[in-house]
C-alpha cells in the first residue's frame, strides 16, 4: 500500500470502506442503466499496429500480447508459437521449437518476460523453459502443478494452477528462479465447476509489484505473501462470500450475480471490467486523486470504434482485432486508422491504448 489510500465512491459520491484486514472495498453499482465514460478521460494515445504477414508468421489466434523493450510478443496457442514484432508491426523472429529435446516444448500455455529472459509455460510436460530475448535456450524448470498462467518478478515465479486431485489444492504456487517451491497460496474449495474456465487474466505486474486475482474472484491479492488489497463489491448483485462460485455456472442465464472479469494495474489506474446484461462495463479507479468512474466506455479517440482491451501491460491496455472483422463491422475506420493496404485475410491488428500518467 505504498503509493495511495483509496477513497471509493458509490455512484460517484465520496465514501471509504476498509475492512479489518486492511482490504479496500470498492463498492460498484450493478445497475443495468450505466453512464457513458469517455476513453480520453484515462487514455492519452492510441497506437495502431498492423502485423506483417508472410509464410513465417501466419497467426491463427492471439492469446496474449506483451510489450518488452519496444517489441511486441504475441502468443498463438493454436500454432504453438510466440511471434515477435517491432512496434511498427514488422516481423522480427519466431519461437517455434516443438519436440522433446533440450529447448523444445510440447504445448505452449503462457509466457512472461523478466530480466531480459523469456519464460514459457509448457503445459504438456509441466516445464518452464527459459530463453534469452534472441530465443537462445538457457534452462528449464520442472514444476508439479498443471498451470495455465505465469508471472515472473524479482527472482520469483508465480503460477496460476488448475484444480488438482492430490491433497490440498492451491490456486497459486510460488517458485524461486531455480524451481524450488517457496509457497502455495490461495487454497481452493472442494468443488469446482469446469464450465467456469475462461481466459480472464489472473496476474498483473506493475512497477515491480505482482498482483493476482483468481478467475471470478472479486478480491485482488498482492506481493509474495498474497495479502488481499482490493475487494470489488457489486451492490445488489454481489456473489455471497460464504458460497463457492466454482459450484455455479456463471455463464448461465440463471446466474443472477455479477463477477469481475479482466483487471489491469498501471502507475495511476486500477481498472476492471464486468458484464451487465451483455454490456461490458468498466470501473476506472484513478489513484492520483482517489476518483472512481463506472460506466460503458465510449471510444472518443477513434470515432465509431469499440473499446475492448484483453490485456494490460504496464502503461498499455492492449486489444487485438481480426482484419476480417474490421472490414465487416468497421469499414469506415480503415481510412481513419490508416490501414489502406489491409486485406481481410491479413494478420490481426494490435491497438495499444497508452494510459495517462
Amino acid at each position: 500500500m505504498k503509493y495511495y489510500i483509496l477513497v471509493i465512491v458509490l455512484l460517484l459520491c465520496s465514501c471509504s470502506d476498509v475492512d479489518n484486514s486492511g482490504v479496500y472495498e470498492i463498492m460498484v453499482p450493478a445497475e443495468t442503466n450505466q453512464k457513458e465514460l469517455l476513453l480520453s478521460a484515462f487514455v492519452e494515445n492510441i497506437r495502431i499496429v498492423p502485423l506483417d504477414m508472410d509464410d513465417e508468421c501466419l497467426i491463427s489466434q492471439i492469446d496474449k500480447v506483451k510489450i518488452f523493450k519496444d517489441e511486441i510478443y504475441i502468443l498463438d496457442k493454436t500454432n504453438n508459437a510466440i511471434y515477435i514484432y517491432g512496434m511498427d508491426g514488422k516481423h522480427l523472429r519466431t519461437l517455434f521449437k516443438v519436440g522433446n529435446g533440450p529447448g523444445e516444448y510440447l504445448q505452449l500455455m503462457d509466457f512472461d518476460i523478466y530480466d531480459n529472459q523469456l519464460f514459457i509455460l509448457d503445459f504438456g510436460r509441466c516445464h518452464i523453459l527459459k530463453y534469452d530475448c534472441d530465443l537462445n535456450y538457457i534452462d528449464r524448470i520442472q514444476y508439479e502443478t498443471y498451470s495455465t498462467q505465469i508471472a515472473v518478478n524479482n527472482g520469483l515465479i508465480y503460477l496460476y494452477n488448475l484444480k488438482s486431485q492430490k491433497g490440498e489444492d492451491y490456486k497459486c504456487s510460488i517458485l524461486n528462479d531455480s524451481g524450488r517451491k517457496v509457497a502455495d497460496k490461495l487454497i481452493r474449495r472442494d468443488h469446482e465447476n469446469l464450465f467456469n474456465y475462461n481466459e480472464c487474466n489472473a496476474f498483473a505486474v506493475n512497477n515491480g509489484e505482482v498482483y493476482i486475482s483468481p478467475v471470478y474472484d472479486n478480491r485482488v491479492y498482492h506481493g509474495e505473501d498474497l495479502y488481499p488489497v482490493y475487494w470489488v463489491r457489486f451492490v445488489g448483485k454481489e456473489f455471497p462470500d460464504e458460497q463457492n462460485v466454482e459450484e455455479q455456472d456463471v455463464n448461465s442465464p440463471d446466474f443472477n450475480y455479477v463477477v469481475k472479469n479482466n483487471y489491469y494495474v498501471s502507475n495511476r489506474y486500477f481498472i476492471f471490467d464486468y458484464l451487465i446484461q451483455d454490456q461490458r462495463v468498466f470501473c476506472v479507479v484513478d489513484k492520483s486523486n482517489d476518483k472512481v468512474e463506472v460506466g460503458v466506455v465510449k471510444n472518443d479517440l477513434i470515432q465509431g470504434y469499440r473499446f475492448f482491451p484483453r490485456w494490460g501491460d504496464e502503461k498499455y491496455l492492449v486489444e487485438e482485432i481480426n482484419a476480417e472483422i474490421l472490414y465487416e463491422y468497421f469499414p469506415t475506420l480503415l481510412e481513419s486508422m490508416k490501414l489502406h493496404d489491409l486485406s481481410p485475410d491479413d494478420n490481426p491488428v494490435i491497438l495499444l491504448y497508452e494510459m495517462k500518467e
